[in-house]
C-alpha cells in the first residue's frame, strides 16, 4: 500500500559489526525505583523450586535471585519489576516469518541468517529514506532498542506471545496480498466483527505469531512489523522475602530477593494450551540464569520501617494463595529486626497475625514449615490463625473470611487493630477477595467491638485514612 515516510529507519547489518546490543531507552525506570544507580539490574537465579505437590493442578514456584553489586535498600512490601523473555521456539517461528518478509539485503535468505542480522533503529531525518506505514495510521509510541540482532529482538523485546487487539488487525490487513485473507483480517478489524475477534482471538489466546502463520500473505516489511507488534511489558511481583544487606560481617555477602510465582496455565474453549509468558519463563529458569529487573517501592511497609523512630505496632496480615508473598517478606523482616534488637522479642513484642488460605493442606500450603518455625520463635511475636482450606473436606469450603470470624481469631484481630492500634494488610487476587475480607473485618468490629454497621464503616475508614489499612490486589 501507498505510505508516507516513517519517523523510523531500520538499518540491517552483519552480526560481525560492532555493538550488537544497545538497549537505548527501552527499559523505563519505574516510579519509586530502588535499584542502585538508577540502572536496570541483572540478577542471577540461585533457587528455583516447586512449592506445590507434583500432582497438583497448580504449579507455584519459590525463586531466590542474587542481586549484583552493593547499595540495595528495599523492604518487605516492595516490588520486583521483571522483564521476561520469549521461548526459543517462539524466536524460531519469528525467524520463519522473517524468511518470508521483503526488504532484506540480497543474499540473506532463510530464517537463521536473517535472525543473525543486527537491526539499528534510528528516528528522524534518516527515516525519510524508508517509507512503510499507511497514512491513516496514528503515530505509535515506539519502544525499541537502538541496536540488537533480530534474534535478540524476538527473544527480549517483541511481545510475540501476546494476544492481539483489534488495532493490530486494523494495521495488518493492508499488507495481505491474498483477497480472502484480507477480507478476514478486515472483518476482525471492524467493530461489527467484535464477536469473531472475541471467539477467534481473545478467548483462544491466539498470539501475534499465530496470526502471522495463519495469514501467510500478510507480511509487512520489517519497519512496519516493528510498529504493529508491541514490546514486551515488564511484570510486577511483590517480594516474598530477601535481604538488601550483605549476609556476612566482611560485607562480601550477596543481596537477594525472593519471589512466589503461580504459573499461569490454561486450556481454551477449543483445547489450546496457554502458558503465561513471564510465569512460564521464570518456572523454567535454571540455577545461574540471568533475570533483568528493577526493584521499586511498594504500598506496604512495616510501621517501624516507614518511620525510623516509630514504635513497632501489631500487624494483621490476610494473604490467601500467592497473596502470602508480601506477607512473608514483611513478617521475615520483622523477625529479623526483632532478632537484631535485644528486648524486642517475646510476649511484649509487636504481635503479627497471619490469616492464610489455600485449597488443600498437602497440596498448596505455601511455606508451612516456615510458619511453624516462626511461631515457635520468640522474635517478631508471630501468630498463625488456623489456615483456611477450601477443598480439604468434601462439600465444605472454608475461606479466609470464615477464619477471620471464628472464635479466638476475631477477638485477636480486634485486640490487635483496636486496642493496640495495629495495621491491617490484605493481599491477593482482586476478584472479590479484598471486599469480602473487609466485610468480615467489619463484622468483627460489630460482633466483638459492639459497633453498629454505620460506626463499623467509619472505623474501617479511619484505619484507611490513618495508613493502617492497605490492600495490594491483582
Amino acid at each position: 500500500p501507498a505510505a508516507p515516510a516513517l519517523e523510523l529507519h531500520v538499518r540491517l547489518e552483519s552480526a560481525a559489526g560492532p555493538a550488537l546490543d544497545d538497549a537505548g531507552d527501552y527499559y523505563v525506570e519505574p516510579h519509586g525505583n530502588l535499584t542502585p544507580a538508577g540502572r536496570l539490574a541483572t540478577a542471577t537465579v540461585t533457587v528455583n523450586r516447586r512449592i506445590t505437590a507434583e500432582d497438583w493442578i497448580q504449579e507455584t514456584r519459590h525463586l531466590e535471585l542474587a542481586l549484583p553489586g552493593a547499595g540495595w535498600d528495599f523492604h518487605g512490601g516492595d516490588v520486583a519489576v521483571i522483564y521476561p523473555e520469549n521461548r526459543d521456539e517462539a524466536v524460531e517461528r519469528f525467524g520463519a516469518i522473517l524468511a518470508q518478509t521483503a526488504g532484506f539485503p540480497e543474499g540473506v535468505a532463510g530464517s537463521a541468517a536473517r535472525l543473525d542480522l543486527v537491526a539499528r533503529v534510528e528516528r528522524g531525518a534518516a527515516a525519510a529514506e524508508q517509507p512503510a506505514l499507511p497514512a491513516a495510521w496514528p503515530k505509535p509510541k515506539l519502544r525499541l532498542p537502538r541496536a540488537a540482532s533480530l534474534r535478540m529482538l524476538g527473544k527480549r523485546f517483541l511481545d510475540l506471545a501476546g494476544t492481539p487487539k483489534r488495532s493490530f488487525f486494523e494495521r495488518l490487513w493492508p499488507w495481505a496480498a491474498n483477497e480472502d485473507e484480507r477480507e478476514k483480517l478486515q472483518e476482525l478489524a471492524s467493530p461489527e466483527g467484535y464477536d469473531l475477534l472475541l471467539d477467534y482471538c481473545l478467548r483462544e489466546r491466539r498470539t501475534y505469531l499465530d496470526i502471522f502463520e495463519e495469514f501467510p500473505s500478510a507480511r509487512p516489511p520489517l519497519p512496519a512489523l516493528l510498529h504493529i507488534v508491541p514490546p514486551i511489558w515488564p511484570r510486577e511481583f511483590s517480594l516474598a522475602g530477601g535481604d538488601p544487606s550483605p549476609s556476612d560481617e566482611a560485607g562480601t555477602g550477596t543481596s537477594s530477593i525472593h519471589l512466589c510465582v503461580g504459573v499461569v496455565r490454561k486450556t481454551t474453549p477449543y483445547g489450546r494450551h496457554h502458558v503465561g509468558l513471564c510465569s512460564g519463563w521464570l518456572a523454567g529458569l535454571a540455577q545461574g540464569a540471568p533475570v533483568r529487573l528493577w526493584v521499586r517501592a511498594g504500598p506496604m511497609r512495616l510501621p517501624e520501617v516507614l518511620k525510623a523512630d516509630a514504635v513497632p505496632r501489631p500487624l494483621v496480615c490476610v494473604g490467601p494463595g500467592t497473596g502470602v508473598a508480601p506477607m512473608r517478606a514483611l513478617l521475615r523482616e520483622r523477625a529479623r529486626l526483632a532478632a537484631g534488637s535485644p528486648g524486642t522479642g517475646g510476649p511484649g513484642a509487636a504481635s503479627s497475625l497471619l490469616v492464610f488460605g489455600c485449597r488443600k493442606r498437602d497440596k498448596d500450603y505455601y511455606y508451612e514449615q516456615e510458619w511453624r518455625e516462626m511461631q515457635e520463635s520468640t522474635a517478631g511475636g508471630f501468630c498463625l490463625a488456623p489456615p483456611a482450606f477450601s477443598r480439604e473436606e468434601q462439600g465444605r469450603k472454608v475461606y479466609v473470611m470464615q477464619r477471620i470470624l471464628e472464635e479466638g481469631t476475631r477477638e485477636k484481630i480486634w485486640e490487635l487493630l483496636q486496642e493496640r492500634s495495629g495495621s491491617l494488610y490484605i493481599s491477593g487476587t482482586s476478584k472479590g477477595m479484598p471486599q469480602d475480607v473487609a466485610a468480615a473485618i467489619k463484622k468483627v468490629a460489630m460482633h466483638v467491638g459492639g459497633l453498629d454497621a454505620a460506626h463499623a464503616d467509619q472505623w474501617l475508614k479511619a484505619l484507611e485514612k490513618g495508613g493502617r489499612y492497605m490492600v495490594e490486589a491483582w
